[in-house]
């Protein structure tokens, strides 16, 4: 009925909607190879009782989806293609300038575990007033020996860089500053901030052996930044990232070379052999599918020129023969018209005798 065809163009409205919602950035174009919408065409094909048409409608429905799903499986390796691309460049920073430097960060990552967790300064140079007021210092400068600051200094250090963060309409991101080696920065994504630390060695100019970052947080709330930083540093889980880094890279390589095709691309070219016959009989203009060869040879005809031809006639007066001249198709045409009626019905049975698949 109406009403039935009339939810079904809601979920399909639905349907495009919620591919606009949860758009993923990566297509230019949306669509349902699925749509279960209610098509005019097979509305019309049914009522007319045209049988060929009533055939066509939904080879046409079946071809377009086919193919639309044919474009997502293509759009889909080329941006594996893409990936791989980008993957193999992350994979070689990787090897060459993060695996190896495994060791001496983890090193350096329990030295400023330790500096965070005992203080930075050395008893020589705290005085007991330090002690009292905060007996845990941090390193703060390139080296970690510039100055010794407290963990209040720290934490207002942070709080002010968030602060400045937030009154930007944009995203953006501030060095804070160094920490024991380690590049400290935070971050401000419209609603979301995070922090992150790095690492560069001496020799590394733009690849870091470390780069950790925390995880979301309101910018508009009080963050315990120390507590942040304490948890980043947190070696087992650095190595494992590492290792799912590696790990995720080769198979985004692996994706990248892969030489599947389209997993029914023998249903959508039987589909399109299928849809092509039967839009060739409807610009034939042909109805009805029973008595087939016989209906082609008959439109085959009409398009062949007819010639002038000798035929005998009966007078119906005296009842003799004659011969006349009239203008009429040969028995030669008469026979290629029914090869090519013959040659058209054996492609449809062909076409149409092939098992689902």
């Amino acid at each position: 009925s109406s009403d039935a065809g009339l939810w079904q163009i809601l979920e399909t409205k639905k349907k495009f909607i919620d591919q606009v919602r949860y758009y993923d950035g990566k297509s230019n174009s949306v669509s349902d190879p699925d749509a279960q919408a209610i098509d005019p065409a097979a509305i019309k094909a049914q009522a007319s009782g045209h049988e060929v048409l009533m055939l066509e409608v939904p080879l046409r429905s079946r071809v377009k989806r086919l193919e639309i799903l044919k474009r997502g499986y293509r759009e889909e390796q080329q941006r594996a293609v893409q990936q791989a691309t980008l993957a193999r460049e992350k994979l070689l920073e990787l090897t060459e300038s993060v695996t190896p430097r495994v060791p001496e960060v983890v090193a350096q990552m329990r030295a400023l575990q330790e500096t965070l967790e005992t203080g930075g300064a050395t008893p020589e140079i705290m005085t007991a007033t330090q002690k009292e007021e905060d007996p845990a210092f941090i390193p703060w400068g390139q080296s970690g020996r510039e100055r010794l600051v407290t963990k209040k200094f720290f934490v207002d250090k942070f709080n002010k860089t968030m602060k400045d963060l937030n009154n930007q309409s944009v995203s953006s991101h501030e060095r804070v500053g160094f920490i024991g080696g380690f590049i400290v920065e935070l971050e401000q994504l419209f609603t979301a901030g995070s922090m992150t630390i790095e690492l560069y060695p001496p020799d590394a100019k733009h690849i870091p052996a470390l780069h950790v970052s925390s995880t979301k947080f309101d910018p508009q709330k009080n963050v315990n930044f120390l507590s942040r930083l304490e948890n980043m540093l947190d070696i087992s889980s650095w190595e494992f990232s590492i290792r799912n880094k590696e790990q995720a890279y080769r198979s985004a390589v692996e994706r990248g070379a892969s030489d599947h095709v389209f997993g029914q691309e023998e249903e959508l070219q039987t589909a399109q052999q299928q849809h092509q016959l039967a839009s060739r009989l409807l610009r034939l203009k042909v109805r009805k599918l029973d008595g087939l060869e016989e209906r082609l040879t008959g439109l085959f005809l009409q398009d062949i020129k007819k010639t002038m031809q000798d035929v005998q006639e009966t007078n119906t007066d005296t009842g003799e023969t004659v011969t006349v001249s009239r203008l009429t198709h040969s028995k030669e045409q008469e026979r290629e018209a029914h090869r090519q009626a013959k040659t058209f019905v054996q492609e449809m049975i062909d076409a149409f005798s092939r098992p689902p698949l």
